[in-house]
């Protein structure tokens, strides 16, 4: 039972095939239900597959979770608590975790609302912060994907090309963006970096 009375379902599945066929589903039929019933009972599920030990249902999974927040966020559903899980993914001790983070982001990001109102702040910080290189090389193809997606809503956004400004300054991820067209942005303008 989870915190609120209600029967959660854990799933005890033979192989990782049958996790990726529930995740998958989920996406088919998850705004058929009340939002009480996404947060309390298809979140949480969803949550437990992004720390599966297969790479392929922890990404597959970190995208499905991305969806749900991103739906119950335009449906104004507790966005506190909302938020709080992105946090718990993006700062998470386990870099793997954090990597599950960046791989939500293609999803969120597709929502200004949302980028203006959290994820900005959580780049910034994961930017600026995080010693994992492939944390930042997973946030570098996401990010490098955004930028050179010109109908992509984030693509001309000063605040990405400041992040990107700030990875580039790693040789590693600068061959990643290579001759991508990054605006130069200078960083001191900036108060909102840590």
């Amino acid at each position: 039972m989870d915190n609120t009375g209600n029967k959660v379902r854990t799933f005890n599945f033979i192989n990782w095939k049958n996790k990726l066929n529930v995740i998958e589903g989920i996406l088919c039929y998850y705004n058929l239900y009340d939002n009480d019933i996404i947060y309390n009972s298809i979140l949480p599920q969803c949550i437990t597959f992004c720390f599966d030990q297969y790479y392929k249902v922890r990404k597959t999974s970190a995208k499905v979770l991305a969806t749900l927040i991103a739906y119950l966020y335009k449906e104004n559903y507790k966005k506190d608590k909302l938020f709080k899980i992105l946090e718990n993914f993006a700062f998470h001790k386990k870099f793997k975790i954090r990597i599950n983070f960046i791989k939500m982001c293609p999803v969120l990001l597709g929502d200004k609302d949302i980028y203006k109102e959290k994820i900005k702040e959580l780049l910034e910080i994961i930017v600026n912060k995080d010693k994992i290189l492939d944390v930042k090389i997973a946030l570098g193809k996401v990010l490098k994907k955004i930028i050179n997606d010109g109908k992509a809503i984030l693509s001309q956004d000063n605040d990405i090309h400041k992040i990107c400004n700030i990875l580039i300054k790693n040789d590693i991820i600068k061959k990643i963006f290579g001759n991508d067209k990054i605006k130069k942005i200078n960083e001191e303008n900036n108060s909102n970096y840590c």
